[in-house]
């Protein structure tokens, strides 16, 4: 995700297979970087 953008928080539940990312960038865009590693993603909350 910091190669979306270096200055975004990003938040790694593994129990709960969860990823939280704040940035000011669209969630599409880190979507994009998900689904480019082979990741199974969907944008919960935007």
């Amino acid at each position: 995700m910091k190669s979306v953008d270096a200055d975004a928080q990003v938040d790694v539940n593994v129990a709960a297979n969860t990823v939280s990312v704040d940035s000011w960038l669209m969630p599409e865009e880190f979507f994009v970087a998900f689904n480019d590693e082979d990741y199974n993603v969907a944008i919960l909350e935007a």
